[in-house]
């Protein structure tokens, strides 16, 4: 008898232990993210036509939101980094393969790269992309502060511009958000190629 009461004693201790341990297994799915963009190749026959190229050098993030969790701002002013909602690829690397996409789409003369050919065919602009800020702010709106330069094959500043965009987020759902900032990358994309249309008709 004294042993069915040890046993009954060790099973009844060991009952919150299990439901802690349950509890624990029973984790958060990760979500990951990725930039939207306009995907456009041009044809063979129109490799022809291309005037010059963009070298897209350079896209600088603050290391407090260069991670690979979204950083929120919430309604208090708090950030915080979320866990479990996650960008696909680095962030800087998204934007430029967003920025590339985008303006492959604005520029029709311009073949445009993020990787550099160690002998440029054509008469080469490079840019250079500074992200200031990026507030996410779910459910109400993604800002994007950021400036860049246009410059000559070399190095030589050509132009030099800033723009804050806000866009809208649709829902408070989180690929809501990361479509508001793919919407503001393309607003980005706009502002720079007519920079560069300007540049090629002077």
């Amino acid at each position: 008898m004294k042993t069915s009461k040890h046993w009954l004693c060790i099973c009844l201790l060991s009952l919150p232990v299990m439901a802690t341990l349950s509890g624990c297994a029973s984790t958060a799915t990760e979500r990951f993210y990725s930039l939207d963009y306009e995907r456009q190749t041009k044809p063979a026959s129109e490799a022809s036509a291309l005037a010059y190229e963009i070298l897209i050098e350079s896209v600088k993030i603050p290391d407090a939101i260069n991670r690979p969790q979204f950083v929120v701002q919430h309604e208090s002013g708090e950030l915080s980094m979320l866990e479990h909602q996650r960008w696909l690829a680095p962030l800087e690397e998204q934007i430029a393969l967003a920025l590339a996409g985008n303006l492959r789409t604005s520029l029709a003369s311009a073949w445009v790269t993020t990787e550099p050919a160690e002998q440029a065919s054509l008469p080469r602009l490079r840019l250079r992309i500074e992200v200031q800020r990026l507030l996410l702010k779910p459910g109400k709106s993604a800002e994007l502060d950021i400036s860049w330069v246009v410059l000559d094959k070399d190095r030589k500043a050509l132009r030099r511009q800033h723009q804050l965009i806000t866009v809208p987020v649709a829902s408070p759902q989180y690929a809501a958000l990361a479509a508001s900032v793919s919407d503001a990358i393309r607003q980005l994309s706009t502002a720079i190629a007519v920079d560069i249309k300007a540049l090629q008709a002077s």
